[in-house]
């Protein structure tokens, strides 16, 4: 019986709400294993292909339809990619497999250490999530992993213009450092992001994917001008918000509504605001510099 008796000092309601939210995170765990297809990781490798190959990088396409050819992202992770070219597909798909699994653990750490029943109910269904992406081998869980434990940091902007030039959302974290007029870190960040993604321009943009289709977007459901509203004033509370306690929860949530095509697993981004608190001890300080 002793070994019950933290779980019985907690209360029905929350064992009830630790049950559903672990229970929840296991399904999901479990599902996307069985389906491990990693077509998005079929884009970064045929994206590598095509440039050992002296072909289009962006290539017209229907990525709603082949998510396996459409390619999103800046230059530098498909030409990360055309060294693994040479060696067998399999143990390709096998490593990055790996590394993003190590991702997913790696990020939830932080929030799990806090050992309260609404970190681990988050941990268990934001998890989930994360493992979602993994399965189709998507970069998400690294851009995750590297901005829940780089972004506090004072290499933020980097790990942030890193994070932007894969998925451009992310670049309104850097509106903690706007808002606590750091304006060399926020401008490292926009700087870092353009840098990366500026190579882009020296391909045929004209194939570049660009259709939302049906998502929880604002710019999906509703269009432009609700979109644009919404993600206005997201970013206003973000920039406003930047010297408070939720500074990184509220940037999470520009995010969140900057995101042209947002998915499900979009919703990962919340982990930065969550495991970025106040209680990181490598937090950035409040005062401007």
């Amino acid at each position: 019986m002793s070994a019950w008796r933290p779980v019985a000092r907690l209360g029905m309601p929350k064992v009830i709400a630790l049950a559903i939210c672990i229970g929840f995170g296991l399904a999901f765990v479990i599902s996307n294993v069985r389906s491990w297809e990693l077509e998005d990781a079929d884009a970064y490798w045929n994206a590598a292909l095509r440039i050992r190959d002296g072909h289009a990088l962006y290539i017209p396409v229907d990525p709603l339809a082949d998510e396996t050819v459409a390619y999103r992202y800046a230059p530098w992770l498909a030409w990360i990619w055309v060294p693994l070219t040479v060696l067998p597909k399999w143990v390709v798909q096998a490593g990055w497999s790996l590394l993003l699994v190590a991702a997913v653990i790696g990020t939830m750490v932080p929030l799990l250490k806090l050992r309260t029943v609404a970190a681990i109910c988050l941990a268990a269904l934001l998890g989930g999530l994360l493992v979602r992406t993994a399965s189709t081998g998507n970069v998400q869980a690294l851009i995750v992993a590297a901005l829940v434990h780089g972004a506090p940091r004072r290499s933020g902007p980097i790990w942030i213009g890193i994070a932007a030039s894969l998925k451009i959302a992310p670049i309104a974290y850097a509106l903690v450092y706007a808002g606590r007029r750091q304006w060399t870190q926020a401008g490292m960040a926009a700087g870092v992001a353009l840098a990366l993604f500026a190579p882009a321009l020296l391909y045929d943009l004209s194939g570049y994917p660009t259709e939302t289709g049906d998502s929880l977007s604002l710019l999906s459901i509703a269009g432009p001008i609700p979109w644009v509203a919404v993600a206005t004033a997201a970013s206003v509370a973000a920039f406003l918000l930047a010297r408070g306690r939720l500074a990184w929860g509220a940037a999470s949530v520009a995010v969140l509504s900057l995101i042209p095509r947002l998915e499900p697993y979009g919703l990962t981004y919340l982990l930065i605001g969550l495991n970025a608190g106040p209680w990181r001890r490598d937090n950035l300080p409040d005062e401007p510099r």
